[in-house]
């Protein structure tokens, strides 16, 4: 078992390097409850700095927001013939149990890793989120002591984990939850130091359709490009 643990986290420790965040169910939702031009907040949505690509901010109202972070596990991480294959070690049915909505290793222990289906089907295929067990466990730790070092408020509470497994391959997201994060019509608060070396603290901010800037805690301009569907 401490094998496999490691195995994992020497492909999942990305230290707070934020990449590429995928669609969620949640942004399915945003999408039918923004339906209505005027209930929309012009700063909703998915943004990428243009000089920090790795960086995913991800805006969902006025009083909450995102980091994503994204690995790419396609070579490492995958389902097969039914068969959940990993660094190349096969489970098949008989190490793990699946009803549609929940699925449980349990090669090593009586929960490895405990994921739910998240994109409303019932394949081993799709969208999971990770629920519970020991890689779960060994994730979260891994980002919350990384989070002490690099100042961000990062607990467990508010990391969110998913497998998306598809056609294209597998990749694995971290959603880190943004505290004391406030949108007003004219100003942003986001703690840590994402766009900067200080925290914004009602820091001013402009939308122009895909196009973003804020003005950082150095009073220099942030640009930030809107992520459309196709992208």
């Amino acid at each position: 078992m401490k094998k496999f643990l490691t195995i994992l986290l020497a492909m999942s420790m990305m230290s707070c390097t934020f990449a590429s965040c995928g669609k969620k169910e949640s942004d399915k939702e945003d999408k039918k409850n923004l339906s209505t031009e005027e209930e929309v907040h012009p700063a909703v949505g998915r943004w990428v700095p243009v000089e920090k690509e790795d960086t995913i901010f991800d805006i969902h109202s006025e009083d909450e927001a995102y980091i994503c972070a994204v690995q790419d596990l396609s070579d490492d991480l995958y389902f097969e013939d039914d068969n959940f294959v990993f660094s190349g070690m096969e489970f098949s049915g008989d190490n793990y149990d699946f009803d549609g909505e929940t699925f449980v290793l349990h090669a090593f222990s009586d929960n490895d890793l405990t994921m739910e289906k998240t994109d409303g089907s019932e394949e081993l295929y799709g969208e999971f989120q990770w629920i519970s067990g020991d890689l779960y466990d060994d994730i979260v730790r891994d980002f919350t002591e990384a989070s002490v070092t690099d100042g961000y408020d990062i607990t467990g509470d508010n990391i969110k984990t998913f497998m998306i497994c598809n056609d294209e391959g597998t990749s694995l997201e971290i959603r880190i939850g943004v505290s004391d994060f406030e949108l007003t019509d004219e100003t942003i608060t986001i703690s840590g130091s994402i766009f900067g070396g200080e925290e914004l603290r009602d820091a001013e901010y402009t939308v122009d359709g895909d196009k973003m800037i804020i003005i950082n805690a150095q009073s220099e301009e942030i640009e930030l490009e809107r992520i459309t569907d196709d992208e």
